[in-house]
């Protein structure tokens, strides 16, 4: 999730004040670009050895702060893997972006007349000292400087409305030994909460019968990773509500508090194992940027959907009452 500050020259402070107010509620990430931020680490804090003695990055960490330090630039693919795990993250830059994007106005109200078309159907506020001069169609919401807790509202409300959009997807971890009674019950409970209904294994009559469309498992090797990233790249905007033939029908009242305390900004909200007090995999509600985790995890040698959990950011849910962490 990106929202996009288009500031009014080199020296604004819109953004960082923006990222910092959205840091009370989400763990924000702010990104800038352009001429006007120099990135140079301190020489005396050691880091500084990335540009001083040509070593190409060093990372420092102390359990509680890190610091990395890497002489260049990092490419699109580098910043977006180090940014994952955020649940925002704010981009300050002139980019040509579909994101929603806040415009910072000149000092006489100009600035959205300059902007070219596709920007405008980004915009969702605008931040200046006087009114703009020029209103797109449909209208747009105006803010002076120094109201940063009505633009702060403004922002909330249209990220909530944006992540809670996404469809939900029903997913069934099942094998051919399934119970069919027990399986139609848990079509029916995910029917109450998800736009379509999947459920692992060859293709069936019966299963289609009962309202699931065949997941297919792209990576067998994978095992129920595989199956999670075939459905989202059937959709890759939705989230899925999965569950596993551990989990009960009878269990309803899971399904209906993972849907209420859900986190759509995490990657994903799970329950916490009774025993070990780690996350559960299933049942569980996966975002769409879990694909990515997913993808990491695997490309560093980690297979285990629980581990994949336990380095993640996520809603951790207790069963029986209404705390989360």
């Amino acid at each position: 999730m990106e929202l996009m500050v288009r500031p009014r020259g080199l020296e604004s402070v819109l953004a960082r004040r923006l990222a910092t107010n959205l840091s009370q509620f989400h763990q924000v990430a702010l990104v800038r670009h352009g001429p006007s931020y120099l990135a140079r680490p301190l020489e005396q804090s050691g880091i500084g050895t990335a540009r001083v003695d040509g070593v190409w990055a060093v990372v420092g960490a102390n359990g509680q702060d890190c610091l990395f330090a890497h002489d260049g630039h990092f490419d699109l693919l580098q910043q977006r893997t180090l940014l994952v795990d955020v649940d925002l993250a704010v981009v300050e830059g002139r980019l040509a972006a579909k994101a929603p994007t806040i415009l910072e106005l000149e000092p006489d109200g100009g600035g959205i007349g300059d902007l070219p078309e596709e920007a405008i159907g980004s915009l969702v506020a605008c931040v200046g000292p006087r009114r703009p001069g020029q209103i797109p169609p449909g209208g747009l919401p105006w803010f002076r400087p120094e109201d940063e807790e009505g633009l702060l509202d403004l922002c909330m409300d249209h990220l909530d409305r944006r992540v809670r959009k996404r469809p939900l997807w029903g997913l069934v971890l099942a094998s051919g030994r399934s119970d069919r009674p027990d399986m139609a019950a848990k079509a029916r409970i995910l029917a109450e909460h998800c736009d379509r209904c999947f459920i692992e294994g060859p293709a069936d009559p019966s299963w289609t019968a009962m309202g699931w469309e065949i997941a297919g498992n792209a990576c067998p090797s994978l095992g129920r990773l595989g199956t999670i990233l075939a459905c989202q790249e059937t959709g890759a905007d939705a989230a899925l509500l999965v569950l596993d033939e551990s989990t009960s029908a009878v269990e309803a009242e899971l399904f209906d508090r993972l849907v209420a305390l859900r986190d759509p900004f995490r990657t994903a909200t799970v329950y916490r194992g009774s025993n070990t007090h780690l996350p559960t995999a299933f049942p569980g509600i996966w975002e769409p940027k879990s694909r990515i985790r997913i993808l990491q995890a695997l490309a560093a040698g980690l297979s285990c959907p629980e581990r994949i959990l336990v380095h993640s950011r996520i809603q951790l849910l207790d069963r029986g009452d209404s705390n989360s962490g």
